[in-house]
């Protein structure tokens, strides 16, 4: 990790909304087919997932630390493999991520910021796990996740559009100057409008699919919210460079950070996943 990615650094400055359309259209149908597939494909879009966000979260809070990020990448990688649901012995993949939390714990003394640091693990092992535990229901686990999927898609669309058009007031000018209110509730308002479309798809009632989707976005938005606390806080701008128009990982799956544990919190509540409610 060499260059100009041991550091996280603004994105240029030419990007447009094509750009950022263009990297959707690459990464969000490698998502889909891979939780709709399952089983190993699923469990690498997460390790995959997860390694880049946690190598991200170091590059933010210990620049330049090589020995920081290289194990935040390992354990993020490692982290999501005992969620395997097949093939693979968990006792053995619970053992490796033991190692691998142990060894980030160790190179984390002597470093700065080390306990924001060690936050990031299992902040985004969080996300990945009740991802892994929605897409292991089997009564539509797959299904669940996308509609998590669709509702912060959603938001990002909604919040994005209606916040340039209406603009207004700030939401949290002290952490992010650009979010406004009308794009919250525009956010709110297009992820209640997937999740009524989800709900009519799966043949389960419109209006606690569109609540539950409402609260989603919300929920999705306290996560941007974080992740741009973070960056403010370590006065970086982007969390890498990786996905062209959108920054990093963690500036792209943000919201998902805290959207996933919510949805699998109301599963748990509710007996069941959202798209089974009667």
């Amino acid at each position: 990790m060499t260059g100009d990615m041991a550091r996280p650094s603004a994105r240029p400055e030419g990007n447009s909304l094509g750009l950022r359309l263009l990297s959707a259209m690459v990464l969000l149908p490698i998502c889909v087919a891979a939780t709709w597939l399952g089983s190993w494909w699923f469990v690498l879009l997460l390790a995959g997932i997860g390694g880049a966000m946690c190598w991200e979260w170091a590059g933010i809070c210990a620049p330049g630390r090589k020995e920081a990020s290289s194990v935040m990448l390992a354990a993020g990688i490692v982290a999501p493999l005992p969620l395997i649901p097949y093939g693979f012995p968990a006792v053995v993949a619970a053992a490796a991520a033991g190692v691998a939390v142990l060894a980030a714990v160790g190179m984390l003394r002597g470093l700065p910021n080390r306990l924001v640091l060690a936050a990031g693990l299992p902040y985004v092992v969080l996300g990945l796990a009740s991802a892994a535990w929605l897409r292991n229901d089997p009564n539509g686990g797959a299904a669940s996740v996308l509609w998590v999927v669709a509702s912060v898609v959603a938001t990002d669309v909604g919040a994005y559009f209606a916040g340039r058009a209406l603009k207004g007031p700030k939401l949290a000018p002290g952490i992010s100057p650009n979010k406004t209110w009308s794009g919250l509730v525009g956010g709110m308002l297009c992820a209640g409008i997937a999740g009524a479309l989800a709900g009519a798809m799966a043949g389960a009632p419109a209006l606690p699919l569109a609540l539950a989707s409402v609260a989603l976005a919300a929920i999705a938005q306290c996560g941007d919210l974080i992740e741009s606390k973070l960056k403010r806080s370590f006065h970086v701008k982007d969390a890498s460079r990786l996905i062209p128009g959108h920054g990093g990982f963690l500036d792209r799956f943000d919201g998902y950070l805290t959207a996933l544990p919510a949805a699998a919190l109301m599963s748990a509540l509710a007996g069941g996943n959202p798209l089974t409610w009667q």
